[in-house]
């Protein structure tokens, strides 16, 4: 395990440094170069600029270990073993903390890349880097005045700040607003434009209550500068600072930075946030959209075109009928066969709509606002919105891979239950190709396709698998099998069509496998994956920054999918300190991401014992208003987070015991926690949400069917991020140590997607070798851990024939009431801890457990069969 020096404390390194800095000296070009810049001779002085030469030798490095002993290996640019210190030539820059000690120092190179770097040890093993520390002038404005009214005290504050980026830039603006505005600010200097963090500890201690944003100037046409502004004026409201904005054009001279701006007089506009129209957030979304325009991605570029390109071929082409429809030009650009392109177009062709039912429509779709909506009908029933171009053609490259590799599967929608995938959106033109496959007279010679494609239907427990589905022509109608004696009636508009092989796989037993589709989008803040933290604290009261808390949350989230990924399993607790705040919600929605939509928190189970038990049911168990002191729950928690084993009874009958480890991941509410004790608070991460209406009373009360509804809806944007996050896991990885991984098993994963980025990496043999002894030992496991099926084939080995019942000859067919009584007879006669208290039970037991034991034993049925003139409900067992 590779060892790590920590830092030395500040103090010790304000020492350091200062024995530094008094071996140097500062050269003229350098002390010219701070005067042009706005520095006066005093303040170069304060500040103790110096000047690192080519050639520093091993004096410095020798004078602090002679000074500090071994405390010197801590100091970052001390190598203790070649005893050299470690930093470029050029102007060296203290860095300073809101108590003016020296904390780091920034070198600024006179040519040649990098030109900032930080004198750091980090390169040599196993030394200390700076990390990123703000920066606070040592020659600051004079401070407010404040009586500490329970001291009597009076003391020094700032109560309000500018933050821009830079060291140099830092002094500079501070030293010229003391010189030239009234009133002044003390301006602390950001080690990068989103570093806003590291100036929280320092803006409390200088007591400051408002924060001046005073980026680069460029922000409106660097996209990178414009979202790293959105993040630290979220970032310091979030931290409890009223923010305000300053912003400033280039000018004749080209003031790119604050300080530029000052020194050349230049019109500085101030916004601020305590308006009813919120001036910042007005003009940080006005420096977002110009930077959009001005850098647009690829994706965006192409879209602007298709969507200029449609526009324009709608208002020149005839009203009544398109020789090609601009969203299939745009698809020329994706589907690279011209044959693969002209089956699709074949399916695509419609009747076009008479002028007459066209203008209705367009009237219709523009109302009263007047908006330049045109219609793209397949039918005179199905209008498509101008805007909806990208739409079309995603459904356009569909049916071209639909009718090249037969590639797809169709999924149903029942209305009344939860179904995944949830792309309504997609939902008319999906249904018009079922149309055109599987009705029209047309398009028979695709009809040929049917067979392939494997309907699918979920129930509101999305557990059972459709084994078939019939047309009737003449209603219009599918009839699809779902549970004993229940049919499901859907018609060609309820189905919808993904690519096959991108379910969501859970390789845990007993538990509902969801769909979803893989659709490969950038994730951004505005989806849930992106898990927003309002405010992060660590179990133990210390502060812990927004991001990275968000880090640790995805890396929880990850954790989910991959068990074996964390060796410890941390506790997520969403802490919220008044009802409605979010907090139960955010965990909710995490569950209906990760594993079904109606995932729910749950409440403390009334023992220890059956809190283990609904723990091996459940992957992610969520744990509602932990709020009382419950001891054993701490004493439960920790071996879970520690990933240790548990001791339990194998049967209830014995004393024998067998170890068991816990895999699930917990998350907890609360608004109480009382779980601090060390060991606990270490494993916990703790994210503190905001209610929305806390902010804003008028917020109204979002249902919980409509939350479910907007997770449903991005859920298969979401989980593209998240599976993301596991191909570059698995692609970083390296070759898989096959005996130590063998283990693996995927919870959630979409296995096409990460073999094709894992098996070139490690070969395609392997990888396949790999999941083929992850799927073996899972089943294993089950069979180990599973009562029934032993039951079962005891059963087949003691009990020839067919049971009276007519079948094929080798399955072995058994009505559901018969098999009961013959397993409660072996369970009884093999001291079986428990058994199902009816056949229906059993039934239940079976149905839920039975894709587990494939390659042991195959399930057929339940079915309705004869026996003795009468019709059964009866299973069909099968060794395999």
């Amino acid at each position: 395990m590779k060892t790590v020096i920590q830092i030395a404390d500040a103090d010790t390194l304000d020492r350091a440094y200062r024995l530094v800095l008094d071996r140097l000296t500062l050269s003229e070009g350098h002390r010219e170069d701070l005067r042009r810049r706005g520095l006066s001779e005093s303040f170069v002085e304060l500040a103790q600029y110096r000047t690192l030469p080519e050639e520093h030798g091993d004096t410095i490095a020798g004078a602090l270990l002679d000074e500090f002993g071994e405390e010197a290996r801590r100091v970052p640019g001390v190598h203790p073993v070649e005893r050299r210190f470690i930093a470029y030539p050029g102007l060296v820059i203290p860095v300073h903390d809101a108590r003016s000690r020296v904390v780091a120092l920034r070198v600024r190179q006179d040519e040649g890349d990098p030109r900032y770097s930080f004198v750091s040890s980090a390169s040599v093993e196993p030394g200390p880097g700076p990390g990123a520390p703000a920066h606070v002038p040592v020659m600051r404005p004079t401070s407010e005045k404040r009586k500490d009214m329970t001291t009597g005290d009076v003391m020094g504050y700032y109560s309000t700040v500018r933050v821009t980026e830079g060291e140099l830039k830092a002094d500079v603006a501070t030293a010229l607003s003391i010189e030239r505005e009234n009133p002044s600010f003390l301006t602390i200097g950001l080690n990068g434009p989103s570093a806003f963090e590291a100036a929280v500890p320092a803006l409390k201690a200088l007591g400051t209550e408002t924060v001046i944003v005073a980026l680069d100037s460029d922000a409106r046409e660097n996209r990178s500068v414009a979202a790293a502004l959105r993040r630290t004026v979220d970032g310091l409201r979030e931290s409890g600072f009223a923010v305000e904005l300053e912003t400033w054009t280039g000018g004749k001279d080209g003031a790119k930075d604050i300080d530029d701006a000052i020194l050349a007089n230049v019109e500085i506009t101030r916004h601020s946030d305590d308006t009813d129209d919120d001036q910042v957030d007005v003009e940080v979304k006005n420096i977002e959209k110009a930077a959009k325009l001005a850098q647009p991605t690829p994706e965006e570029k192409r879209e602007t075109a298709d969507l200029k390109a449609l526009k324009e071929a709608v208002e020149s082409e005839d009203r009544g009928e398109w020789k090609e429809r601009p969203a299939q030009t745009a698809l020329r650009r994706i589907v690279k066969s011209d044959a693969a392109l002209e089956r699709a177009r074949a399916i695509i062709e419609d009747s076009p709509v008479s002028s007459r039912e066209f203008e209705r429509n367009v009237k219709e779709l523009r109302g009263e606002n007047g908006n330049e909506h045109v219609s793209m009908e397949f039918t005179a029933t199905m209008p498509m919105d101008v805007r909806d171009a990208e739409r079309q053609v995603d459904f356009l490259e569909k049916s071209a891979t639909l009718l090249i590799n037969e590639s797809h599967q169709a999924y149903l929608h029942d209305s009344g239950a939860d179904v995944l995938p949830i792309r309504k959106d997609h939902l008319p033109y999906q249904a018009y190709i079922f149309k055109k496959l599987l009705i029209t007279e047309e398009t028979k010679e695709y009809k040929q396709i049917y067979p392939i494609l494997r309907l699918r239907a979920y129930q509101k427990e999305p557990t059972e698998l459709v084994r078939w589905a019939k047309y009737d022509e003449a209603r219009g109608v599918f009839y699809v099998k779902l549970s004993p004696g229940k049919m499901l009636q859907v018609t060609a508009e309820e189905i919808e069509v993904v690519p096959l092989g991108t379910d969501g796989v859970y390789m845990v037993p007993s538990l509902p496998v969801t769909a979803w589709e893989y659709d490969p989008v950038d994730r951004g803040e505005d989806h849930m994956y992106a898990v927003r933290i309002w405010d992060g604290l660590s179990a133990d009261g210390g502060e812990m920054y927004a991001q990275d808390a968000q880090d640790l949350v995805r890396l929880w989230m990850l954790g989910n999918a991959m068990p074996q990924l964390l060796d410890e399993k941390p506790v997520l607790m969403s802490l919220g300190l008044s009802p409605g705040s979010g907090k139960s919600t955010l965990v909710r929605r995490i569950g209906q991401l990760l594993y079904r939509t109606n995932y729910n928190v749950k409440t403390r189970p009334k023992s220890e014992n059956d809190f283990k038990v609904a723990l091996q049911s459940e992957p992610m168990y969520a744990l509602d208003n932990a709020d009382d002191e419950v001891e054993w729950l701490k004493s439960t928690l920790l071996p879970i987070t520690t990933g240790a084993e548990d001791l339990q009874r194998t049967l209830h009958t014995t004393t024998e015991v067998t170890k068991l480890v816990l895999d699930s991941f917990i998350a907890i509410t609360s608004r109480t926690p009382r779980l601090r004790q060390v060991d606990m608070a270490q494993r916990i991460i703790t994210v503190k949400v905001k209610g929305l209406r806390e902010e804003n009373p008028d917020e109204p009360y979002k249902s919980q069917r409509r939350l479910r509804h907007q997770t449903s809806s991005n859920r298969d944007r979401d989980l593209s991020g998240y599976v993301r996050d596991l191909q570059r896991i698995l692609q970083n990885s390296g070759p898989f140590n096959l005996e130590r991984d063998q283990g693996y098993n995927f919870r959630i994963a979409d296995f096409g997607s990460i073999t094709e980025w894992a098996a070139p990496a490690i070969g395609i043999k392997d990888w396949k070798g790999l999941l083929d002894r992850a799927d073996q030992e899972q089943r294993e496991f089950i069979k180990e851990g599973d009562w029934l099926l032993p039951l079962i084939q005891l059963w087949l080995e003691r009990t020839p024939g067919q049971q009276g019942l007519e079948g094929p000859s080798d399955i072995r067919w058994v009505g559901k009431d018969d098999l009961h009584s013959a397993l409660v007879e072996l369970a009884k006669e093999k001291e079986m801890p428990y058994w199902v208290q009816s056949g229906q039970g059993l039934a239940v037991k079976i149905g839920s457990a039975r894709d587990a034991w494939q390659g042991d034993i195959r399930l057929h049925g339940p079915e309705r069969m004869p026996m003795n003139g009468k019709r059964i409900q009866a299973w069909g067992i099968e060794p395999w």
